[in-house]
């Protein structure tokens, strides 16, 4: 008897081939997969750099962003701010402050993304002033920009580097559930009864009671600005449009008896057009002012005002109408011939150029708050000069 030779395509060639084959179409759906991911997640974003000035309100528009996908924004530098006559250095999330220029120590919300204030993802304080912020996309752009009431008196701004961070989760396709075929039952021992543990007392948090302050309110006619008149005309008018709308006033308590002083705060004063006076709502004077009379002094810049009024703790003190005379340039608390020099030397007008200025003379020179020294700025002193010692 004969036998047929083995073909070439037994059952253990084949199974190889299968074998083969199987594992190659793996390999290409692996990398079709990873492929897939990778155009969807957007590592494909190319990193996209920007300067935002800080003398502008808004920097330049960046786009091809991807709706949904996370970005990383690093942003660095210092901008020198013009705040009411004085320069304040400002980085992208920190800035000092009118009695402290050189502190970077106070939050600062003006620089903006898309309208929206930045928020660093750690948000401390960090000498190098550079911020890293992770912005979803909510639009195809990006822009940024500055809130100022005057850009044209800043100088420098921040360096902004935009790149691709995270692109949303990919869901996971649930799996078809396969047919599992029912267990044995087995026995299951009976278990032993646990003790129940003893409920323990929790304690009761107390509230920390609020600490009561005394607050002031004033209303204050700045003499050059709004309706605030001057020493020569007290019912006359001024600038209606001054330039800085919201400044810091310093409040002084001072004994009346020996004029020494009790206490200092700084409250927030705001322009208000109708009057033509600035507004100080609720300032806080803190928990420590004892009732009793005092003199109280006011000082804004070149603005000096005082009156004598009772105090009384823990509540808020409706201070009668009180007008601030204007022209104390040097801040020495007296008008006199220093203060009308260092005016003259800044007035830039009749196409003169100033004789003897800087910017932060020009600020404190500009009394009338419109931005420039002229020759009103020098008439209002003149006029101011009766009132000797402010």
């Amino acid at each position: 008897m004969t036998f047929p030779k083995p073909s070439l395509l037994s059952l253990p060639f084949i199974s190889g081939i299968v074998v083969v084959v199987g594992i190659f179409l793996a390999v290409m759906a692996l990398q079709q997969n990873t492929e897939n991911r990778s155009h969807a997640s957007g590592d494909s974003f190319p990193t996209q750099t920007a300067y935002m000035p800080s003398n502008q309100a808004t920097g330049p528009m960046m786009s091809g962003f991807t709706i949904g996908n996370t970005y990383r924004i690093v942003a660095s530098g210092v901008a020198d701010i013009d705040n009411d006559a004085t320069h304040i250095k400002v980085d992208p999330q920190w800035g000092g402050s009118t009695s402290n220029p050189g502190c970077y120590c106070n939050r600062y919300s003006a620089p903006k993304l898309n309208g929206a204030s930045w928020q660093a993802v750690s948000p401390g304080y960090t000498s190098s002033h550079t911020y890293e912020y992770d912005w979803v996309a909510t639009s195809n752009t990006l822009q940024f920009s500055f809130a100022d009431s005057n850009h044209s008196d800043n100088s420098g701004g921040w360096n902004v580097t935009v790149s691709f961070l995270s692109a949303p989760a990919t869901p996971t396709p649930i799996p078809q559930p396969t047919a599992t075929p029912t267990p044995r039952p087995t026995a299951t021992p009976t278990p032993r009864p646990t003790a129940t543990p003893r409920p323990t007392a929790t304690p009761t948090v107390t509230p920390t009671p609020s600490v009561p302050t005394t607050k002031v309110t004033f209303d204050l006619l700045f003499h050059g600005i709004g309706n605030g008149g001057d020493n020569r005309n007290p019912n006359g008018g001024g600038n209606p449009t001054p330039i800085h709308v919201q400044r810091l006033v310093t409040v002084e308590l001072h004994n009346p008896t020996d004029n020494s002083l009790v206490l200092s705060k700084d409250v927030v004063a705001v322009y208000n057009q109708s009057s033509g006076s600035f507004k100080v709502q609720n300032g806080d004077l803190g928990p420590d002012v004892q009732s009793g009379l005092y003199v109280i002094k006011l000082i804004n810049t070149s603005l000096r005002g005082s009156t004598i009024a009772n105090i009384t703790s823990d509540t808020t003190n409706v201070i009668p109408q009180l007008a601030l005379v204007n022209g104390d340039a040097n801040g020495d608390g007296v008008l006199d011939i220093q203060d009308y020099n260092m005016i003259q030397g800044c007035v830039s007008d009749f196409g003169l150029a100033p004789t003897d200025c800087d910017s932060t003379r020009a600020a404190k020179s500009d009394l009338d708050d419109d931005g420039k020294v002229t020759i009103f700025d020098l008439n209002l002193f003149i006029r101011e000069l009766s009132v000797q010692q402010l």
